[in-house]
């Protein structure tokens, strides 16, 4: 039986880079494959001469117009000989039109449409292979090699649990993750802001957390996060769900909600499960 990922989502989600992941994996890696040809794809590779087991490969928004075919061709493989999987990769329009903004890339759509129109465009056209999607991956929340890891953590046989947990830590006074799963608030706490020492730090200092553990709600919390999470992950898992935003807020986002979530990010590998960590206002620093 050829395992068969196909590799959709975003333009300037991470495709082509997830597909080259892929191929380091052992997959036969074919790019932009007009769609009518995937089930002649499948019949060649399934065949004895070639015996390929595992092959990915990307279909996107170049194959605008093509959408019904993509639809068709999947329910046209024989289930005894081919399980396919429909990966659609994603990411905050924000990051994607930094990231056009960055390569200086032109937008699949054309260049006679401004990128942010092109992008919220593809939203619409997408949302039908989205929303059969099997896995969904957002990439915006990743750095270096997160994506990669976490490829070879879900298709690299590893056994360990398959769930991407983003934790981000924010700023009330900024506004809430608007992608947050769950929100864990810690402006209960003592504020390390009106510390002098401590007011020009970060909740990745060692001096912060000291400040914040020396308080016996921190430590019942973090306790209490960590049986909850303990609990939520696990039915997560056997939902199959794949990814999970986990948000830790306090005022300005620097001190308190900076330290747990680099708690809640240890809490979290510790049980085996890829996390990513980021802190979206603490570069703001000297606000509450």
């Amino acid at each position: 039986m050829l395992e068969l990922k196909i590799i959709t989502g975003m333009s300037g989600a991470g495709k082509t880079q997830l597909l080259r992941i892929m191929e380091d994996l052992g997959y036969y890696a074919v790019d932009h494959l007009p769609v009518e040809l995937i089930v002649d794809l499948v019949k060649l590779l399934n065949s004895e001469e070639r015996g390929v087991k595992k092959a990915a490969i990307v279909v996107d928004i170049r194959e605008n117009g093509h959408f019904h075919s993509f639809f068709s061709n999947i329910n046209r493989f024989p289930e005894e000989e081919v399980k396919a999987e429909i990966i659609f990769l994603e990411a905050a329009k924000e990051v994607l039109l930094k990231r056009f903004h960055e390569t200086r890339r032109r937008h699949p759509l054309g260049s006679a449409i401004r990128i942010l129109s092109a992008i919220e465009e593809e939203e619409k056209i997408m949302a039908p292979v989205r929303k059969i999607a099997d896995r969904k991956i957002d990439t915006g929340r990743m750095k270096g090699n997160d994506l990669a890891e976490y490829a070879r953590l879900v298709y690299g046989d590893s056994g360990k649990p398959h769930i991407l947990v983003n934790v981000v830590s924010f700023g009330y006074k900024y506004g809430v993750p608007q992608d947050a799963d769950f929100v864990f608030d810690v402006r209960f706490l003592p504020n390390p802001f009106y510390n002098e020492i401590l007011k020009p730090l970060t909740g990745k200092d060692s001096a912060v957390g000291e400040f914040i553990m020396a308080a016996p709600e921190a430590v019942e919390f973090l306790v209490k996060i960590e049986d909850f999470l303990t609990f939520i992950l696990s039915h997560f898992e056997k939902r199959t769900r794949d990814n999970l935003v986990i948000a830790v807020g306090c005022t300005g986002g620097q001190h308190r909600s900076v330290f747990f979530a680099e708690k809640i990010t240890e809490m979290v590998e510790k049980a085996g499960y890829f996390c990513t960590v980021n802190h979206s206002d603490a570069w703001r620093g000297g606000n509450r």
